[in-house]
């Protein structure tokens, strides 16, 4: 029962960003994808870290941010930048800092594995 504790309490931790990322439609979690890799892309850049990773995260946070548009045609909205701006304003506010704080860590990682899974699935990264 011991094992059991730890595992139920990670369960419970990652449960609720799973169930946020089933509740929205697909067009928005690619907006959050975005607004995730451009905070990974700060975070890289206050730590002074290779400008050539730094290119690499915003391209895919660009990336994410295009396919989110195609996706959002495909769900109706005829004018997808509209739709999306202030959603992802909203999202950039969520994970502004957020990547440091170490009380998000582990649905941080549920979200970034997340982002990388669609990302890899959708073809928008490599």
């Amino acid at each position: 029962m011991r094992r059991a504790a730890p595992i139920l309490g990670c369960a419970l931790i990652l449960a609720p960003a799973a169930a946020a990322q089933n509740r929205q439609p697909i067009s928005t979690s690619m907006v959050e994808c975005a607004a995730i890799y451009g905070e990974m892309a700060g975070v890289a850049e206050r730590r002074r870290r290779d400008a050539a990773d730094i290119r690499l995260i915003r391209d895919g946070a660009a990336r994410f941010a295009e396919a989110a548009a195609d996706q959002a045609r495909a769900e109706g909205h005829a004018d997808a930048q509209a739709h999306l701006s202030p959603v992802y304003a909203g999202m950039a506010r969520k994970w502004d800092g957020r990547l440091a704080n170490p009380l998000h860590l582990f649905e941080n990682r549920n979200w970034i594995n997340y982002c990388r899974a669609l990302g890899r699935d959708r073809g928008i990264l490599d």
